[in-house]
């Protein structure tokens, strides 16, 4: 009823016991204490309650409640002590004021009933309590094993992501800094979709006019490079090379291998791969083979010459016989007509017979007339192995 004066001391109590409860819980939410003295306030406040409302069974249940309530910080200790105070308190007005109303009655028997439905409260409390840290070690364990599984997950994806970076970045460090130019080709176009930097430092064309569409027809007109184009045109997919000529932006003639590999993309083809300049390397292999050629002609000069320096010896020794031969042949000849002479005239021939007789001696005219004709033949036949050789 309004004005009573019981009213107005349950709010100056129960201010009393909630605004500390309040400070603490906010001060130190997590302290033990704490626990504690909330569990003695709220049972404080289930008191009363049944006070105010002189211990009808419907205020009972406010113990009931604040029991669930205080179940909720999962501790059986915070349970425990407001299970004591809620028993201990009725006892001890019953103790103090036996002719007080506790509960509606005086009754010993009634505080007993009391009692004995708070503890199986408070038993179903603890139970739900054990139970319900058992859910919750249990969820905690799985997603401490979940967290953990995700974090060994997520380091081996953080890994393998860096690895896969660190590879691209090795991979893209090599090609862009050897001679070889990767590059990505949009066939369908005629553009380069990717050119590595050293494109610009070799050929002098930028980066920007290499993805113009058409820039193909530039790099390698049909009429210039018709067998290169055709086997791009016709490219399937998979690996192929190819050697053209591109003339540079300042009129340099250059050789370029390309190493493709053919995509077939939404029926149109991407050709990726790298240009290698072998314009010093054909060079040189051409260089190679002149040298080789002229290596050859030396080997056959010497031949050649081998073989005509051995018909010129023995050409030249068969020249040189009839020569030394020929010498005293004149002197022998000479004699012989003196000889006939003196017979012709009447001379005496005795002594120019004999002189005559040792001059044919002395230059052996019968060996050289012998031998003269097969030195000739061996010159002759020399001069025209000669002949055959040139």
């Amino acid at each position: 009823m309004p004005g009573d004066s019981r009213i107005l001391f349950t709010m100056i109590v129960g201010s009393m016991l909630s605004v500390p409860a309040l400070l603490f819980a906010r001060a130190a939410p997590q302290a033990f204490w704490v626990r504690h003295f909330i569990a003695a306030c709220q049972i404080g406040w289930s008191m009363l309650f049944l006070w105010l409302l002189e211990g009808h069974v419907e205020a009972q249940f406010h113990i009931f409640l604040s029991l669930a309530f205080l179940a909720f910080y999962r501790d059986w200790r915070v349970l425990l002590t407001a299970t004591a105070i809620a028993i201990a308190h009725p006892l001890v007005r019953l103790a103090l004021l036996p002719d007080g109303y506790v509960i509606g009655a005086s009754s010993w028997w009634r505080v007993f009933d009391q009692a004995v439905w708070i503890v199986a409260d408070a038993a179903i409390m603890l139970v739900a309590v054990r139970q319900s840290l058992t859910t919750v070690q249990q969820f905690a364990m799985h997603a401490a094993t979940l967290s953990l599984t995700n974090e060994t997950i997520g380091k081996h994806v953080e890994e393998r992501t860096s690895e896969l970076a660190r590879s691209r970045e090795q991979y893209r460090l090599i090609a862009e800094t050897t001679r070889a130019i990767p590059f990505e080709l949009d066939l369908a176009h005629g553009r380069f979709t990717y050119i590595g930097p050293q494109a610009q430092e070799m050929l002098g064309f930028p980066e920007a006019r290499w993805k113009e569409p058409g820039f193909l027809d530039v790099l390698l007109p049909r009429s210039r490079e018709p067998g290169v184009r055709a086997q791009l045109d016709e490219c399937t997919p998979g690996t192929f090379e190819a050697l053209c000529s591109v003339v540079t932006a300042d009129d340099r003639v250059l050789e370029l291998r390309w190493t493709v590999s053919c995509e077939l993309t939404h029926d149109m083809r991407f050709l990726r791969g790298l240009m290698l300049d072998v314009t010093e390397a054909r060079r040189m292999v051409r260089e190679l083979a002149q040298g080789q050629k002229l290596e050859s002609v030396g080997r056959i000069a010497a031949g050649v010459a081998h073989e005509i320096n051995t018909s010129v010896q023995f050409i030249s020794d068969s020249v040189r016989f009839v020569r030394h031969a020929l010498r005293d042949v004149p002197h022998a000849m000479a004699d012989y007509r003196s000889l006939a002479a003196n017979a012709l005239s009447g001379k005496e021939v005795t002594a120019p017979a004999r002189k005559a007789a040792d001059t044919d001696e002395a230059a052996d005219v019968d060996y050289f007339l012998k031998n003269a004709p097969e030195a000739l033949d061996r010159a002759l036949e020399g001069i025209n192995r000669v002949g055959s050789i040139v």
